[in-house]
């Protein structure tokens, strides 16, 4: 009842993991990154972490790299999910349906998000993704987080780059 969705782009693989079932789980991925003859590039880790029911979390693992940073290219990857069944904790409750969101595209390419928060409750971190598209494809993703998070706030997401560090529209 966990579904994953993955998708590759020129500098990482995002990952949109649904929780679907009525439990509070915690979930990890390995990625394992493949060539053409089925040879192991790498594997890369990512701590999804905690996701309640009915939630959606969206992250990001790097694509394989060279020692020096230099993006390596991949034929195939596989995600193998850890997935831990947990007890809600108090204080842990999701709540991020109920925030509004308006948002625009900002005119360095940015995406900015006025994000109101109605549930009338103070939140001591908040985490926001921001999903990148050129036309359906996914091209990336940016991750804006605040230390304190109240009745509103504006947050910024900045636009994915290609493998060349070029801003992509």
């Amino acid at each position: 009842l966990i579904s994953i969705e993955s998708y590759k782009t020129q500098r990482d693989l995002v990952t949109i993991i649904t929780n679907n079932s009525d439990s509070y789980v915690y979930i990890m991925l390995d990625v394992i990154f493949y060539d053409a003859e089925g040879n192991m590039l790498s594997m890369q880790e990512d701590s999804v972490g905690e996701c309640a029911p009915g939630q959606r979390v969206a992250g990001y693992v790097l694509s394989p790299r060279t020692n020096e940073g230099v993006l390596i290219d991949y034929e195939t990857y596989e995600i193998r999910p850890d997935i831990e069944e947990r007890e809600l904790r108090p204080g842990h409750e999701y709540y991020g349906d109920q925030f509004i969101i308006e948002s625009n595209i900002a005119v360095d390419g940015s995406v900015l998000a006025d994000i109101s928060n109605p549930t009338g409750l103070y939140f001591d971190s908040l985490t926001l993704c921001c999903i990148f598209y050129s036309g359906e494809e996914v091209v990336g993703i940016s991750i804006d987080s605040s230390s304190g998070f109240g009745e509103e706030d504006v947050f910024k997401f900045y636009p994915p780059y290609d493998a060349d560090f070029q801003q992509l529209s």
